[in-house]
Protein backbone atom coordinates (compact mmCIF):
# COMPACT_ATOMS: atom_id res chain seq x y z
CA UNK A 1 0.00 0.00 0.00
CA UNK A 2 1.37 3.43 -1.00
CA UNK A 3 2.70 5.64 1.76
CA UNK A 4 1.91 9.16 0.51
CA UNK A 5 3.89 12.26 1.37
CA UNK A 6 1.77 14.78 3.25
CA UNK A 7 2.48 18.50 2.98
CA UNK A 8 0.70 21.82 3.16
CA UNK A 9 -0.70 23.29 -0.03
CA UNK A 10 0.93 26.33 -1.63
CA UNK A 11 -0.24 29.82 -0.65
CA UNK A 12 -0.54 28.85 3.02
CA UNK A 13 1.54 30.42 5.79
CA UNK A 14 1.77 30.22 9.56
CA UNK A 15 1.73 33.39 11.66
CA UNK A 16 2.41 33.44 15.40
CA UNK A 17 -0.51 34.57 17.53
CA UNK A 18 -0.31 37.84 19.44
CA UNK A 19 0.79 37.64 23.08
CA UNK A 20 -1.91 36.34 25.38
CA UNK A 21 -3.90 34.58 22.63
CA UNK A 22 -5.35 31.18 23.64
CA UNK A 23 -3.82 29.48 20.56
CA UNK A 24 -0.16 29.47 19.47
CA UNK A 25 -0.56 30.37 15.79
CA UNK A 26 -2.87 31.07 12.85
CA UNK A 27 -2.70 29.31 9.50
CA UNK A 28 -3.48 31.85 6.77
CA UNK A 29 -4.63 30.48 3.43
CA UNK A 30 -4.29 33.31 0.92
CA UNK A 31 -5.62 31.27 -2.00
CA UNK A 32 -8.92 30.32 -0.34
CA UNK A 33 -9.24 33.38 1.91
CA UNK A 34 -9.27 31.27 5.09
CA UNK A 35 -7.85 31.68 8.57
CA UNK A 36 -7.55 28.72 10.90
CA UNK A 37 -6.69 29.16 14.57
CA UNK A 38 -4.27 26.38 15.50
CA UNK A 39 -4.51 24.73 18.89
CA UNK A 40 -1.29 23.07 20.15
CA UNK A 41 -2.18 19.68 18.58
CA UNK A 42 -2.97 21.02 15.11
CA UNK A 43 -0.01 23.41 15.36
CA UNK A 44 2.32 20.46 15.94
CA UNK A 45 0.94 18.67 12.87
CA UNK A 46 1.12 21.80 10.70
CA UNK A 47 4.73 22.37 11.68
CA UNK A 48 5.54 18.80 10.74
CA UNK A 49 3.79 19.13 7.37
CA UNK A 50 5.63 22.31 6.39
CA UNK A 51 8.49 20.34 4.81
CA UNK A 52 6.48 17.25 3.91
CA UNK A 53 6.30 13.97 5.81
CA UNK A 54 5.48 10.35 5.06
CA UNK A 55 1.96 9.55 6.27
CA UNK A 56 3.11 6.72 8.54
CA UNK A 57 5.67 9.01 10.19
CA UNK A 58 3.35 11.94 10.95
CA UNK A 59 2.37 11.04 14.52
CA UNK A 60 5.90 10.26 15.67
CA UNK A 61 7.41 13.31 13.97
CA UNK A 62 4.74 15.55 15.53
CA UNK A 63 5.20 13.77 18.89
CA UNK A 64 1.48 13.01 19.14
CA UNK A 65 -0.70 9.99 19.75
CA UNK A 66 -1.79 8.55 16.35
CA UNK A 67 -5.45 9.25 17.11
CA UNK A 68 -4.76 12.94 17.82
CA UNK A 69 -2.59 13.29 14.71
CA UNK A 70 -5.30 11.68 12.55
CA UNK A 71 -7.95 13.99 13.97
CA UNK A 72 -5.83 17.08 13.23
CA UNK A 73 -5.07 15.78 9.73
CA UNK A 74 -8.79 15.26 9.09
CA UNK A 75 -9.47 18.89 10.05
CA UNK A 76 -6.74 20.18 7.73
CA UNK A 77 -8.05 18.03 4.89
CA UNK A 78 -11.57 19.33 5.49
CA UNK A 79 -10.22 22.88 5.21
CA UNK A 80 -8.42 21.95 1.94
CA UNK A 81 -5.03 23.16 3.12
CA UNK A 82 -3.28 19.84 2.42
CA UNK A 83 -1.66 19.49 -0.98
CA UNK A 84 -4.22 17.21 -2.64
CA UNK A 85 -5.80 17.14 -6.08
CA UNK A 86 -9.17 18.15 -4.63
CA UNK A 87 -7.62 21.11 -2.78
CA UNK A 88 -5.92 22.28 -5.98
CA UNK A 89 -9.30 22.23 -7.74
CA UNK A 90 -10.68 24.59 -5.09
CA UNK A 91 -7.67 26.87 -5.58
CA UNK A 92 -8.34 26.93 -9.34
CA UNK A 93 -11.95 27.95 -8.64
CA UNK A 94 -10.76 30.71 -6.33
CA UNK A 95 -8.39 32.05 -8.99
CA UNK A 96 -11.17 32.08 -11.59
CA UNK A 97 -13.50 33.95 -9.24
CA UNK A 98 -10.81 36.47 -8.33
CA UNK A 99 -9.92 37.04 -12.00
CA UNK A 100 -13.55 37.61 -12.93
CA UNK A 101 -14.07 40.01 -10.03
CA UNK A 102 -11.22 42.22 -11.21
CA UNK A 103 -11.93 41.95 -14.95
CA UNK A 104 -13.67 44.52 -17.12
CA UNK A 105 -17.37 44.17 -16.20
CA UNK A 106 -18.44 45.09 -19.73
CA UNK A 107 -16.97 41.82 -20.99
CA UNK A 108 -18.33 39.47 -18.31
CA UNK A 109 -21.50 37.39 -18.63
CA UNK A 110 -24.32 38.50 -16.34
CA UNK A 111 -26.30 35.80 -14.53
CA UNK A 112 -29.85 37.16 -14.20
CA UNK A 113 -33.04 35.26 -13.35
CA UNK A 114 -35.88 35.55 -15.87
CA UNK A 115 -38.39 36.44 -13.13
CA UNK A 116 -36.30 39.21 -11.54
CA UNK A 117 -37.86 42.65 -11.94
CA UNK A 118 -37.27 46.09 -10.46
CA UNK A 119 -38.15 49.69 -11.26
CA UNK A 120 -37.53 52.40 -8.67
CA UNK A 121 -40.79 53.96 -7.44
CA UNK A 122 -38.96 56.98 -5.95
CA UNK A 123 -40.45 56.28 -2.53
CA UNK A 124 -37.36 57.77 -0.83
CA UNK A 125 -37.26 55.08 1.85
CA UNK A 126 -33.74 53.97 0.94
CA UNK A 127 -32.56 57.46 1.93
CA UNK A 128 -33.75 57.08 5.52
CA UNK A 129 -33.05 55.01 8.58
CA UNK A 130 -29.28 54.97 8.12
CA UNK A 131 -26.37 57.22 7.25
CA UNK A 132 -25.66 57.34 3.52
CA UNK A 133 -22.07 56.48 2.68
CA UNK A 134 -19.24 56.07 2.46
CA UNK A 135 -18.88 59.00 0.07
CA UNK A 136 -15.74 58.44 -1.98
CA UNK A 137 -13.16 61.17 -2.69
CA UNK A 138 -14.01 61.24 -6.42
CA UNK A 139 -17.69 61.87 -5.63
CA UNK A 140 -16.76 64.66 -3.21
CA UNK A 141 -14.50 66.16 -5.86
CA UNK A 142 -17.32 66.09 -8.42
CA UNK A 143 -19.69 67.78 -5.97
CA UNK A 144 -17.20 70.48 -4.93
CA UNK A 145 -18.29 73.11 -7.55
CA UNK A 146 -21.94 72.68 -6.52
CA UNK A 147 -21.66 72.59 -2.73
CA UNK A 148 -22.39 76.29 -2.19
CA UNK A 149 -25.64 76.08 -4.16
CA UNK A 150 -26.65 72.83 -2.46
CA UNK A 151 -25.85 74.25 0.99
CA UNK A 152 -27.95 77.35 0.35
CA UNK A 153 -30.86 75.22 -0.86
CA UNK A 154 -30.70 72.68 1.96
CA UNK A 155 -29.87 75.12 4.80
CA UNK A 156 -28.76 72.33 7.13
CA UNK A 157 -27.22 73.72 10.35
CA UNK A 158 -25.17 70.50 10.56
CA UNK A 159 -23.69 70.90 7.09
CA UNK A 160 -23.84 68.25 4.35
CA UNK A 161 -21.13 65.74 5.27
CA UNK A 162 -19.24 64.52 8.32
CA UNK A 163 -16.23 62.31 8.83
CA UNK A 164 -16.41 59.18 10.96
CA UNK A 165 -13.14 57.73 12.34
CA UNK A 166 -12.79 54.05 11.39
CA UNK A 167 -10.08 51.88 13.02
CA UNK A 168 -7.75 49.97 10.68
CA UNK A 169 -6.46 46.44 11.40
CA UNK A 170 -2.96 47.87 11.84
CA UNK A 171 -4.15 50.14 14.64
CA UNK A 172 -4.35 53.32 12.56
CA UNK A 173 -7.45 55.42 11.92
CA UNK A 174 -9.12 56.19 8.59
CA UNK A 175 -11.75 58.84 8.02
CA UNK A 176 -14.99 57.72 6.36
CA UNK A 177 -17.19 60.47 4.92
CA UNK A 178 -20.96 60.11 5.34
CA UNK A 179 -23.96 62.30 4.54
CA UNK A 180 -25.64 64.04 7.46
CA UNK A 181 -29.22 63.13 8.28
CA UNK A 182 -32.15 65.39 9.06
CA UNK A 183 -35.41 64.08 10.56
CA UNK A 184 -34.16 60.54 10.00
CA UNK A 185 -33.34 60.90 6.29
CA UNK A 186 -30.38 62.03 4.21
CA UNK A 187 -30.04 65.83 4.08
CA UNK A 188 -30.12 65.66 0.28
CA UNK A 189 -33.65 64.16 0.23
CA UNK A 190 -36.24 66.86 -0.48
CA UNK A 191 -39.90 67.04 0.53
CA UNK A 192 -40.96 65.42 -2.75
CA UNK A 193 -38.80 62.36 -2.02
CA UNK A 194 -36.25 63.34 -4.66
CA UNK A 195 -32.47 63.52 -4.31
CA UNK A 196 -31.30 67.12 -4.60
CA UNK A 197 -27.96 65.98 -6.05
CA UNK A 198 -29.78 63.99 -8.74
CA UNK A 199 -32.15 66.86 -9.53
CA UNK A 200 -29.45 69.55 -9.65
CA UNK A 201 -26.50 67.91 -11.39
CA UNK A 202 -27.51 64.37 -12.40
CA UNK A 203 -27.73 60.87 -10.98
CA UNK A 204 -24.14 60.04 -11.93
CA UNK A 205 -22.93 62.54 -9.31
CA UNK A 206 -24.55 60.74 -6.38
CA UNK A 207 -22.55 58.55 -3.98
CA UNK A 208 -21.91 55.09 -5.41
CA UNK A 209 -23.85 53.41 -2.61
CA UNK A 210 -26.97 55.33 -3.68
CA UNK A 211 -26.57 54.40 -7.32
CA UNK A 212 -25.95 50.72 -6.55
CA UNK A 213 -28.91 50.14 -4.22
CA UNK A 214 -30.71 47.71 -4.23
CA UNK A 215 -28.59 45.73 -6.68
CA UNK A 216 -26.02 43.26 -5.43
CA UNK A 217 -23.38 41.56 -7.56
CA UNK A 218 -21.48 38.35 -6.85
CA UNK A 219 -18.55 37.06 -8.91
CA UNK A 220 -18.77 33.34 -9.69
CA UNK A 221 -16.69 31.20 -12.09
CA UNK A 222 -19.59 31.36 -14.61
CA UNK A 223 -20.18 35.11 -14.51
CA UNK A 224 -21.56 37.87 -12.30
CA UNK A 225 -24.78 37.00 -10.48
CA UNK A 226 -27.17 39.96 -10.34
CA UNK A 227 -29.75 40.04 -7.56
CA UNK A 228 -31.60 42.50 -5.32
CA UNK A 229 -31.33 43.30 -1.61
CA UNK A 230 -34.76 43.00 -0.03
CA UNK A 231 -34.32 46.30 1.79
CA UNK A 232 -36.34 48.57 -0.49
CA UNK A 233 -39.62 49.47 1.22
CA UNK A 234 -41.08 50.22 -2.20
CA UNK A 235 -40.48 46.62 -3.33
CA UNK A 236 -44.19 45.75 -3.21
CA UNK A 237 -44.62 47.92 -6.32
CA UNK A 238 -41.03 47.94 -7.61
CA UNK A 239 -41.01 44.13 -8.02
CA UNK A 240 -43.61 44.51 -10.79
CA UNK A 241 -41.29 46.77 -12.76
CA UNK A 242 -38.95 46.23 -15.69
CA UNK A 243 -37.24 42.82 -16.01
CA UNK A 244 -33.59 42.98 -14.99
CA UNK A 245 -32.69 41.20 -18.23
CA UNK A 246 -33.84 44.32 -20.08
CA UNK A 247 -31.61 46.56 -17.94
CA UNK A 248 -28.25 45.03 -18.81
CA UNK A 249 -26.73 48.28 -20.09
CA UNK A 250 -27.62 50.15 -16.87
CA UNK A 251 -26.45 47.22 -14.74
CA UNK A 252 -23.05 47.14 -16.45
CA UNK A 253 -22.68 50.85 -15.73
CA UNK A 254 -23.32 50.13 -12.05
CA UNK A 255 -20.78 47.30 -12.07
CA UNK A 256 -18.08 49.82 -12.88
CA UNK A 257 -18.69 51.58 -9.54
CA UNK A 258 -17.44 48.80 -7.29
CA UNK A 259 -16.09 45.27 -7.75
CA UNK A 260 -18.63 42.49 -7.15
CA UNK A 261 -18.47 40.43 -4.01
CA UNK A 262 -16.60 37.13 -4.35
CA UNK A 263 -18.24 33.76 -3.99
CA UNK A 264 -16.42 31.58 -1.49
CA UNK A 265 -14.41 28.99 -3.44
CA UNK A 266 -15.00 26.41 -0.69
CA UNK A 267 -18.70 26.13 0.08
CA UNK A 268 -19.25 24.28 3.35
CA UNK A 269 -22.55 22.40 3.54
CA UNK A 270 -22.23 21.47 7.20
CA UNK A 271 -19.34 21.11 9.64
CA UNK A 272 -17.88 18.09 7.79
CA UNK A 273 -18.70 18.47 4.09
CA UNK A 274 -17.88 21.04 1.42
CA UNK A 275 -18.31 21.36 -2.34
CA UNK A 276 -17.02 23.22 -5.37
CA UNK A 277 -18.96 25.83 -7.31
CA UNK A 278 -20.30 23.56 -10.07
CA UNK A 279 -21.66 21.07 -7.55
CA UNK A 280 -23.16 23.88 -5.51
CA UNK A 281 -24.77 25.42 -8.61
CA UNK A 282 -26.72 22.21 -9.25
CA UNK A 283 -27.73 22.18 -5.57
CA UNK A 284 -28.81 25.83 -5.73
CA UNK A 285 -31.01 25.01 -8.74
CA UNK A 286 -32.83 22.46 -6.58
CA UNK A 287 -33.26 25.04 -3.81
CA UNK A 288 -34.78 27.45 -6.34
CA UNK A 289 -37.10 24.69 -7.58
CA UNK A 290 -38.33 24.15 -4.02
CA UNK A 291 -39.36 27.83 -3.86
CA UNK A 292 -41.49 27.45 -6.99
CA UNK A 293 -43.20 24.18 -6.07
CA UNK A 294 -45.14 25.38 -3.01
CA UNK A 295 -47.14 28.42 -1.92
CA UNK A 296 -46.25 27.85 1.75
CA UNK A 297 -42.96 29.32 3.02
CA UNK A 298 -42.72 26.59 5.65
CA UNK A 299 -43.15 23.86 3.02
CA UNK A 300 -40.44 25.50 0.91
CA UNK A 301 -38.06 25.55 3.88
CA UNK A 302 -38.72 21.87 4.61
CA UNK A 303 -38.23 20.92 0.96
CA UNK A 304 -34.91 22.79 0.93
CA UNK A 305 -33.93 20.93 4.08
CA UNK A 306 -34.48 17.62 2.27
CA UNK A 307 -32.35 18.84 -0.66
CA UNK A 308 -29.43 19.56 1.68
CA UNK A 309 -29.72 16.35 3.68
CA UNK A 310 -29.93 14.33 0.45
CA UNK A 311 -26.74 16.01 -0.79
CA UNK A 312 -25.11 14.94 2.47
CA UNK A 313 -26.29 11.37 1.98
CA UNK A 314 -28.32 11.48 5.17
CA UNK A 315 -31.61 9.69 5.59
CA UNK A 316 -34.09 11.77 7.52
CA UNK A 317 -37.78 12.35 8.00
CA UNK A 318 -38.82 14.79 5.24
CA UNK A 319 -40.35 17.10 7.81
CA UNK A 320 -37.60 16.82 10.37
CA UNK A 321 -39.48 15.16 13.22
CA UNK A 322 -36.57 13.37 14.89
CA UNK A 323 -36.74 15.26 18.20
CA UNK A 324 -39.45 15.79 20.78
CA UNK A 325 -41.80 18.75 20.88
CA UNK A 326 -40.59 19.57 24.39
CA UNK A 327 -36.99 19.79 23.17
CA UNK A 328 -37.95 22.16 20.38
CA UNK A 329 -40.08 24.18 22.78
CA UNK A 330 -37.08 24.61 25.08
CA UNK A 331 -34.93 25.62 22.10
CA UNK A 332 -37.52 28.19 21.03
CA UNK A 333 -37.72 29.72 24.50
CA UNK A 334 -33.92 29.91 24.69
CA UNK A 335 -33.68 31.42 21.21
CA UNK A 336 -36.16 34.18 22.01
CA UNK A 337 -34.61 34.92 25.42
CA UNK A 338 -31.01 34.93 24.18
CA UNK A 339 -31.78 36.95 21.07
CA UNK A 340 -33.65 39.59 23.07
CA UNK A 341 -30.76 39.71 25.55
CA UNK A 342 -28.36 40.15 22.63
CA UNK A 343 -30.48 43.02 21.27
CA UNK A 344 -30.48 44.69 24.69
CA UNK A 345 -26.70 44.35 24.92
CA UNK A 346 -26.21 45.83 21.44
CA UNK A 347 -28.54 48.70 22.31
CA UNK A 348 -26.61 49.35 25.50
CA UNK A 349 -23.29 49.17 23.68
CA UNK A 350 -24.10 51.37 20.71
CA UNK A 351 -26.90 53.74 21.70
CA UNK A 352 -25.70 56.92 23.31
CA UNK A 353 -26.68 60.57 23.40
CA UNK A 354 -24.77 63.66 24.50
CA UNK A 355 -24.45 67.26 23.43
CA UNK A 356 -22.80 66.22 20.14
CA UNK A 357 -24.06 62.76 19.23
CA UNK A 358 -27.26 60.72 19.01
CA UNK A 359 -26.90 57.10 17.89
CA UNK A 360 -30.14 55.44 16.82
CA UNK A 361 -30.79 51.70 17.26
CA UNK A 362 -34.35 51.69 15.97
CA UNK A 363 -34.04 48.42 14.02
CA UNK A 364 -33.02 46.56 17.18
CA UNK A 365 -36.09 47.89 18.96
CA UNK A 366 -38.40 46.91 16.09
CA UNK A 367 -37.01 43.36 16.05
CA UNK A 368 -37.40 43.12 19.81
CA UNK A 369 -41.09 44.01 19.50
CA UNK A 370 -41.44 41.19 16.96
CA UNK A 371 -39.65 38.70 19.20
CA UNK A 372 -41.87 39.68 22.10
CA UNK A 373 -44.83 38.14 20.27
CA UNK A 374 -42.84 35.27 18.73
CA UNK A 375 -44.17 32.52 20.97
CA UNK A 376 -47.57 34.15 21.54
CA UNK A 377 -48.31 34.22 17.81
CA UNK A 378 -46.12 31.31 16.65
CA UNK A 379 -48.93 29.53 14.79
CA UNK A 380 -49.60 32.64 12.69
CA UNK A 381 -45.90 33.38 12.21
CA UNK A 382 -45.15 29.98 10.61
CA UNK A 383 -48.42 29.90 8.64
CA UNK A 384 -48.82 30.62 4.94
CA UNK A 385 -49.48 34.33 4.21
CA UNK A 386 -53.09 34.93 3.25
CA UNK A 387 -52.65 36.86 0.00
CA UNK A 388 -50.89 35.92 -3.23
CA UNK A 389 -48.98 39.23 -3.07
CA UNK A 390 -47.53 38.35 0.34
CA UNK A 391 -46.55 34.88 -0.89
CA UNK A 392 -44.89 36.46 -3.93
CA UNK A 393 -42.80 38.64 -1.61
CA UNK A 394 -41.51 35.48 0.08
CA UNK A 395 -40.64 33.90 -3.27
CA UNK A 396 -38.68 37.01 -4.28
CA UNK A 397 -36.97 37.06 -0.89
CA UNK A 398 -35.74 33.48 -1.30
CA UNK A 399 -34.90 33.64 -5.01
CA UNK A 400 -32.82 36.81 -4.63
CA UNK A 401 -31.05 35.46 -1.55
CA UNK A 402 -30.18 32.19 -3.28
CA UNK A 403 -29.15 33.85 -6.55
CA UNK A 404 -27.06 36.36 -4.57
CA UNK A 405 -25.32 33.40 -2.83
CA UNK A 406 -26.37 34.76 0.59
CA UNK A 407 -26.50 31.30 2.27
CA UNK A 408 -22.89 30.62 1.23
CA UNK A 409 -21.67 33.69 3.14
CA UNK A 410 -22.36 31.96 6.45
CA UNK A 411 -19.76 29.54 7.79
CA UNK A 412 -21.86 26.65 6.49
CA UNK A 413 -24.87 26.32 4.20
CA UNK A 414 -27.10 24.84 6.90
CA UNK A 415 -26.55 27.97 9.01
CA UNK A 416 -27.09 30.26 6.00
CA UNK A 417 -30.47 28.68 5.21
CA UNK A 418 -31.43 28.72 8.89
CA UNK A 419 -30.70 32.47 9.01
CA UNK A 420 -32.87 33.03 5.94
CA UNK A 421 -35.67 31.06 7.58
CA UNK A 422 -35.47 32.94 10.87
CA UNK A 423 -35.23 36.19 8.90
CA UNK A 424 -38.58 35.47 7.28
CA UNK A 425 -40.27 34.32 10.50
CA UNK A 426 -38.96 37.36 12.38
CA UNK A 427 -40.18 39.65 9.56
CA UNK A 428 -43.61 38.00 9.82
CA UNK A 429 -43.56 38.52 13.60
CA UNK A 430 -42.63 42.19 13.16
CA UNK A 431 -45.48 42.64 10.67
CA UNK A 432 -47.97 41.04 13.06
CA UNK A 433 -46.80 43.16 15.99
CA UNK A 434 -46.82 46.42 14.01
CA UNK A 435 -50.29 45.76 12.59
CA UNK A 436 -51.59 45.06 16.08
CA UNK A 437 -50.11 48.34 17.34
CA UNK A 438 -52.18 50.33 14.84
CA UNK A 439 -55.24 48.14 15.50
CA UNK A 440 -55.41 46.28 12.21
CA UNK A 441 -56.40 42.64 12.22
CA UNK A 442 -55.09 41.57 8.82
CA UNK A 443 -51.64 42.07 7.38
CA UNK A 444 -51.03 44.08 4.22
CA UNK A 445 -48.15 43.23 1.85
CA UNK A 446 -46.40 46.41 2.99
CA UNK A 447 -46.36 45.11 6.59
CA UNK A 448 -44.33 42.08 5.51
CA UNK A 449 -42.06 44.16 3.32
CA UNK A 450 -41.33 46.53 6.20
CA UNK A 451 -40.49 43.55 8.41
CA UNK A 452 -38.17 42.10 5.74
CA UNK A 453 -36.37 45.43 5.38
CA UNK A 454 -35.50 45.27 9.09
CA UNK A 455 -34.40 41.63 9.22
CA UNK A 456 -32.52 41.74 5.90
CA UNK A 457 -30.64 44.85 6.98
CA UNK A 458 -29.68 43.37 10.35
CA UNK A 459 -28.60 40.03 8.91
CA UNK A 460 -25.95 41.75 6.79
CA UNK A 461 -24.90 44.27 9.43
CA UNK A 462 -21.39 43.34 10.62
CA UNK A 463 -21.92 44.34 14.26
CA UNK A 464 -25.24 42.49 14.45
CA UNK A 465 -23.84 39.36 12.78
CA UNK A 466 -20.83 39.28 15.13
CA UNK A 467 -23.22 39.11 18.09
CA UNK A 468 -25.83 36.88 16.45
CA UNK A 469 -23.20 34.32 15.34
CA UNK A 470 -22.91 33.19 18.96
CA UNK A 471 -26.39 31.69 18.49
CA UNK A 472 -25.58 29.91 15.20
CA UNK A 473 -25.74 26.38 16.63
CA UNK A 474 -29.13 27.06 18.19
CA UNK A 475 -30.46 28.81 15.08
CA UNK A 476 -29.24 25.95 12.86
CA UNK A 477 -30.86 23.34 15.08
CA UNK A 478 -34.18 25.14 15.49
CA UNK A 479 -34.71 26.67 12.05
CA UNK A 480 -33.12 23.98 9.89
CA UNK A 481 -32.73 20.53 11.45
CA UNK A 482 -35.78 20.69 13.78
CA UNK A 483 -37.91 22.95 11.61
CA UNK A 484 -40.56 20.28 11.00
CA UNK A 485 -41.36 19.97 14.70
CA UNK A 486 -41.45 23.75 15.07
CA UNK A 487 -43.96 24.14 12.23
CA UNK A 488 -46.12 21.08 12.92
CA UNK A 489 -46.30 21.73 16.66
CA UNK A 490 -46.76 25.50 16.49
CA UNK A 491 -50.27 25.37 18.06
CA UNK A 492 -48.88 23.42 21.00
CA UNK A 493 -45.69 25.48 21.33
CA UNK A 494 -47.48 28.83 21.19
CA UNK A 495 -47.84 30.41 24.62
CA UNK A 496 -51.41 31.00 25.76
CA UNK A 497 -52.00 34.18 27.75
CA UNK A 498 -55.04 33.58 30.03
CA UNK A 499 -55.28 37.15 31.31
CA UNK A 500 -58.29 39.34 30.67
CA UNK A 501 -57.51 41.83 27.88
CA UNK A 502 -58.61 45.45 28.34
CA UNK A 503 -57.82 48.32 25.97
CA UNK A 504 -57.90 51.74 27.57
CA UNK A 505 -55.98 53.97 25.16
Amino acid sequence: MANPVLRLRSYTRIVASPPGAPFPAILIDDALDQRLKLDPTVFAVVNTLSEGVQADELASRAQLEPELADRALELLDRMHVLDTEKAREFVADAAAIRELQLADPSAQPLLIRDDARFSCTMCGSCCGGHNIGPVSPDVLEGLEPHLDVLSQEIKSPKGLFFQLPVPRPDGGIDGQVLCHTSDGSCVFLDADRRCRIHAAIGGDKKPSVCRLFPYQFTATPDGIAVSLQMECRGMVEARRGKPLREQEEEIRTLLSLAPPARLRPVIAIDASHSMRWKTYQALEDQLHDAVDTSTSPADVMLAQRVVILTALGRKSEPTGTEVSVDTVGDQLDQFVAKTRAMLAALHEQYSEADDKHVIHTDSLEVLDVGLECFTLRLEQIVSTPSSSEQRAIYRDYMHHALHGKVPTKSKRLTVGLARLNVGWFAAHAIAIARARQVKRRHLAPQDLMDGLVITSFLLRNNDFIRAFSALDTMVESLFFYNLGVLVQSAPRLAVYDPRLELTKF
